[in-house]
């Protein structure tokens, strides 16, 4: 039986295409952001969402939602043409990857709660890594 499929996801405040076709991640969160004050409107944020499948079980579907508190932000379907794993890859007993870049311009906190991605293919429901959304308690602030 082959490796399991599963959706990894980063967040964070920007991406940046770099020379050689490198990306660089700036302000990535971990698990937590913090806010000043909810609710507050951010400039942007990006997320990183990478499916990634055994090569010898390609996709035949993929969609994609970012959500926030169970709201839909964003809902996305990807094109057979987008899934299509070469021969030569597909027997060499390695993963392929689907990465896709989110940027939530501007971003609209409306209370605190959680930001998720998840994929759906034509047989399961991946739940990606989710960031959690707070507001700093009042008596820790900074003055």
């Amino acid at each position: 039986m082959s490796e399991p499929r599963y959706c990894s996801v980063l967040y964070c405040d920007d991406v940046r295409k770099e020379e050689g076709g490198k990306l660089s991640f700036m302000g990535v969160y971990a698990s937590d952001m913090y806010i000043q004050k909810i609710p507050t409107v951010l400039a942007k944020l990006c997320i990183q969402a990478k499916v990634i499948t055994p090569a010898d079980r390609p996709l035949k579907s993929l969609s994609l939602a970012v959500s926030m508190n169970d709201e839909i932000l964003i809902d996305m379907a990807l094109e057979a043409k987008d899934l299509h794993i070469p021969e030569d890859i597909r027997d060499s007993g390695r993963i392929f990857v689907i990465p896709i870049i989110f940027t939530l311009s501007p971003f609209q906190i409306a209370a605190p709660g959680m930001l998720r991605v998840n994929a759906t293919t034509e047989s399961e429901e991946l739940i990606g890594g989710g960031l959690r959304v707070m507001e700093i308690p009042e008596e820790t602030r900074p003055v």
